[in-house]
C-alpha cells in the first residue's frame, strides 16, 4: 500500500488534474490500516486543496442563504445503488431531518435497483444525468436553480469517457 500511495503521490505531482487518481488515492486511504482520524483527515483535506488547484471548468453561483428556510443539498452520482458508496451514504441520506434539508439528486445511475429506490424516497427532487456530457450535466443542475452543488461522499467520475 506504501508503494502505490507513492506511486499517486508522485503522478498527482507530475499532473494534479490526475481524476483517477485522486479517486484512488481516497480509495486506498479508506482501506490503510492503522491511519487515524486525523491522518485521514489530513490526507483528504490535502486532496481537496490539490483537486481545487486543478482546472475544473464548471463554476457554480454561490447562492444567498434563505432565512428560515432548510439547508438545500445536491448529489451528484453514479453511485446511488448498491454499490459501496451507495450503501455507505445512504444511512447519512435516510437520517437527514427533511424539514431541516431538502435533498436534490442528480443520478448518472444505468441500472436502477432498490437501493436507488430508497435514494429517490428521500429526495425533494432527482433527476438523471445518464448520457449527459459533462458541460450538460453542469447545465442541467446550473439551469434548475439547484441548492448548493455538492458532491460529498459520491465523486461522479464518468471512466468512459
Amino acid at each position: 500500500l506504501d508503494t502505490a500511495q507513492a506511486h499517486f503521490a508522485r503522478a498527482l505531482e507530475i499532473d494534479p488534474t490526475l481524476t483517477m487518481t485522486h479517486k484512488n488515492i481516497r480509495y486506498l486511504t479508506l482501506n490503510r490500516p492503522g491511519l487515524n482520524p486525523d491522518e485521514t483527515f489530513d490526507l483528504y483535506r490535502d486532496l481537496a486543496r490539490r483537486s481545487a488547484a486543478s482546472s475544473f471548468p464548471f463554476k457554480f453561483d454561490a447562492r444567498p442563504a434563505a432565512n428560515g428556510r432548510a439547508l438545500r443539498i445536491a448529489y451528484v452520482s453514479s453511485d446511488f445503488r448498491m454499490h459501496v458508496v451507495g450503501l455507505n451514504i445512504l444511512p447519512l441520506i435516510e437520517n437527514h431531518d427533511p424539514s431541516a434539508v431538502e435533498l436534490f439528486f442528480y443520478s448518472d445511475v444505468a441500472q436502477e435497483d432498490q437501493i436507488t429506490q430508497r435514494f429517490k424516497a428521500c429526495a425533494k427532487s432527482w433527476r438523471s444525468i445518464l448520457g449527459l456530457s459533462d458541460a450538460e450535466a453542469a447545465a442541467t443542475i446550473r439551469s434548475s436553480s439547484p441548492p448548493i452543488p455538492a458532491t460529498a461522499c459520491c465523486v461522479l467520475l464518468r471512466a468512459t469517457r
